[in-house]
């Protein structure tokens, strides 16, 4: 074989090692690509845990049964609880938000946490928190609770519990 023979085959092989450190590169990048989702889905859960964690404590309980349906009557900390969970709250939805807006959370996965949200303004006390403290939270997570979860329909079942809560709390006259 002559020098020029030798060139050309370990050019050939040298085109061959580039391919296969490509296809490397594409599978490692897919499977890094998943492992991120994973690990997505995997930490906003725990944080939407969390937030849940407040609602093991009866008073915090008890802030929500009396908040939601009559958020006037708060005073003092049951004020404050009632506001920091559902900042809490709705600090978790707007980092899911983001999430899914870059890809890296599966959208089909929180679709039913959107009814949740959509449900939660049947409640006066929710309303009330979201027209006063939307400001902290971007203003695209804004326009797309506005415009995309407060159009769907409330779930049937929820929207006559609230009914009937908010009829059971209010003075007849």
């Amino acid at each position: 074989m002559s020098l020029e023979q030798y060139a050309n085959f370990f050019e050939v092989i040298g085109g061959i090692i580039v391919v296969v450190t490509l296809v490397f590169l594409v599978v490692q990048i897919r499977q890094n690509t998943r492992a991120l989702r994973s690990a997505t889905v995997l930490e906003s859960h725990k944080t939407t845990l969390t937030v849940y964690a407040m609602l093991l404590e009866d008073s915090m309980i008890r802030v929500l049964n009396k908040g939601m349906p009559r958020p006037e009557e708060l005073r003092g900390v049951e004020k404050a609880k009632f506001n920091a969970f559902w900042t809490a709250t709705l600090q978790n939805y707007q980092q899911t938000f983001f999430q899914i807006r870059s890809g890296t959370y599966e959208e089909s996965l929180y679709d039913g946490w959107w009814q949740v949200l959509r449900d939660n303004f049947l409640s006066p006390g929710f309303r009330q928190h979201w027209d006063q403290r939307k400001f902290i939270l971007s203003r695209d997570f804004q326009v797309f609770v506005e415009n995309e979860v407060l159009t769907r329909e409330p779930t049937s079942a929820y929207a006559e519990s609230a009914k009937k809560r908010t009829q059971a709390t209010t003075p007849s006259t």
